[in-house]
C-alpha cells in the first residue's frame, strides 16, 4: 500500500511554520507529497524508499523502525542522549520552503503573476524561508562517516572539514538516526544536500 501524506495544514499553524488557511492551501497537499517523495529518496535511496512505502499497511507501519523514523526516536551515543524528532519534523521544513517558493508567483493565462492584496505591499524577502530551509539541512545531516574510508584519515577529515566527529555523531539528524541503526536499514543510500543563501543559491 502506498504511503500517505505524512503532514498537512495542521502542521503549519505555529511559528515559524505559519501558513494562512485560505484557498491556496489546496496546493499544499501536492507540494507535501512531492517533497516527501523527493526527501525520502534522497535520505534513503531507491531500494530503502520502496521498503519504507511498502511497510505502510493503511493505518500504521508494520515495522517499528519506520515508526521511529517518521515519528521520532531517542537513543544514546557515547552516553549522551540524542532526540531524533522524526521525518515528519524534517519534512515540515522543506515542504514549508517549497510552498512559499511556489506561491510567491504562479502561472495564469496571461503569464506569471504575483498574488496581490488590496492596500497591501508585496515584498520579496526570503530570509525567513531560507533560515527554515537551512535548519532543515541541519536536521537532514551530513555523511561524516563517508570520509573514514581508505583515502581519508581522521586527521585529514578534521583538517579539511573542521568537524569534530564526536559532536557530529550526536547531532539529531536523519543521517545519524539511520547510521545509529544501520543494521536495520540495509541498502541505505544517502544523498547529501547543501545550504542555500538568502538569494536562493
Amino acid at each position: 500500500m502506498s504511503l500517505p501524506q505524512l503532514i498537512n495544514i495542521d502542521n503549519f499553524n505555529k511559528a515559524p511554520f505559519i501558513l494562512p488557511v485560505n484557498e491556496f492551501n489546496s496546493r499544499l497537499n501536492g507540494i507535501v507529497i512531492d517533497t516527501q517523495e523527493d526527501l525520502g529518496l534522497e535520505i534513503l535511496g531507491n531500494v530503502l524508499f520502496e521498503e519504507f512505502n511498502s511497510d505502510w499497511n493503511g493505518t500504521t507501519f508494520d515495522t517499528q523502525k519506520w515508526t521511529d523514523f517518521v515519528d521520532g526516536y531517542t537513543y544514546l551515543v557515547s552516553g549522551k542522549t540524542v532526540v531524533w524528532k522524526g521525518f515528519k519534523n524534517l519534512l515540515k521544513h522543506f515542504a514549508y520552503f517549497e510552498y512559499i517558493k511556489y506561491n510567491v508567483t504562479y502561472q495564469s493565462n496571461i503569464g506569471i503573476v504575483k498574488p496581490g492584496a488590496e492596500n497591501g505591499t508585496i515584498v520579496q524577502n526570503y530570509t525567513n524561508e531560507i533560515k527554515i530551509y537551512n535548519k532543515g539541512i541541519e536536521l537532514y545531516g551530513i555523511d561524516w562517516a563517508f570520509y573514514f574510508d581508505k583515502t581519508y584519515s581522521l586527521r585529514t577529515y578534521r583538517n579539511r572539514f573542521c568537524f569534530d566527529t564526536d559532536i557530529e555523531e550526536r547531532k539529531p539528524t536523519a543521517y545519524n538516526f539511520l547510521y545509529h541503526r544501520k543494521s536495520e536499514f540495509t541498502n541505505w543510500e544517502f544523498t547529501e544536500k547543501s545550504n542555500v543563501n538568502q538569494f536562493g543559491i
